[in-house]
Parts: structure tokens; sequence; C-alpha cells
């Protein structure tokens, strides 16, 4: 027979939820369907809200990362409270990241096509600017961020939101098809 999880406490809850039943589980989602208005009610208090799109982006990363931390939950508050908290301090950090990615973005946009065609005119030979400015914007990006600003991949990972590793495999690939793609010299 399952277990009546309404009538349970926060803790047991939880704990039912990190075991594994699905009654739990269940549960643990209505208990936790203060999540969403929570991160829209901060969304709104923002002086210039954030798109619908965004919110629910950052809703789910918060989602995720409060799943992660049920098993620090010990009961000594109610888990809506708690919750309620945990959203408040994450939803300004993944807001932080979210405008630092897109002043990265800007900064990139307007200032990429300069730095590429100075040292280009400088430096490479018409071939290799025709390479670099057939790109999609997110390799030139990378590419700039890596070699003329000489970011560390950590560092552009961060910005980006990706993995280091995933990062370093982009860039890896983008160095392959350009030597490809110029041939022997």
């Amino acid at each position: 027979m399952a277990s009546d999880w309404s009538s349970r406490n926060d803790g047991d809850v939880v704990r039912g939820f990190l075991a594994g039943d699905p009654a739990a589980r269940q549960e643990l989602g209505r208990r936790l369907a203060v999540v969403a208005p929570k991160v829209r009610a901060h969304n709104q208090s923002l002086p210039s809200p954030l798109e619908d799109s965004t919110v629910k982006d950052i809703t789910q990363k918060i989602q995720l990362d409060l799943i992660k931390r049920l098993p620090q939950y010990n009961g000594s508050r109610p888990l809506s409270v708690w919750a309620g908290g945990f959203v408040t301090r994450h939803f300004y950090k993944h807001f932080a990241s979210h405008r630092r990615e897109q002043q990265v973005q800007r900064n990139l946009s307007q200032d990429y096509t300069a730095d590429l065609s100075d040292v280009a005119s400088e430096d490479l030979t018409t071939e290799v600017r025709h390479l670099l400015q057939a790109l999609p914007t997110e390799e030139r990006q990378l590419l700039q961020l890596r070699i003329y600003r000489e970011w560390t991949f950590a560092r552009i990972a961060e910005v980006t939101g990706r993995s280091e590793s995933a990062v370093k495999s982009a860039f890896r690939r983008l160095l392959l098809r350009l030597r490809d793609r110029l041939g022997p010299m």
C-alpha cells in the first residue's frame, strides 16, 4: 500500500524522495511549487525584468540546484521556507551570471570586427581574413576571446555557460578546420 505522503512532515518527504519513492517525489513536487512563482516575483522586482524564456531557464537551473541540495535539508524549517531562501540566493546569482554573459556578448559584437580587421590588415593574408569573416559568430567570438584577448578556457567557459572541456574541444575543432581550409602554406 502506498504511503500517504501529504500528511507526512517535510523531512520525511525529502527522505522518501531521496530513497526513490514515486509518491514522495510527487508530494515533494507539490511542496516545491513555490519555486517558479518566487522566481517570477524576483524577476518582476528588477528594474528591467528578464525575458520569459530566460526566467524559465533560470527557474530550471534553480530547481536542479535545489534538488541537488536536498540531502542538506535538515527539517529545522518548513521546506517551503528553506526553498524560498534558496531561490532568493540563487536567483540573484543566476541573474548576475546572465547579465555578465549579455555584457560580454554586447562587447564582442561591438568590437570584434574592428579587432579582427586591424589584425587581419596588419598580419594576415587576404585568404585568412576571408576565412575569419566567414566563421559563425560563436566561433569568431571564441577565437577572439582565446587568441586576441588571451582569456583562459576556464574564463571563457564561465562566461559562456559551457564546460571548460566543451570550450577546449570547440576551440581545437575550430583550429583544425581553419588549418584544413588554409591548406599547405
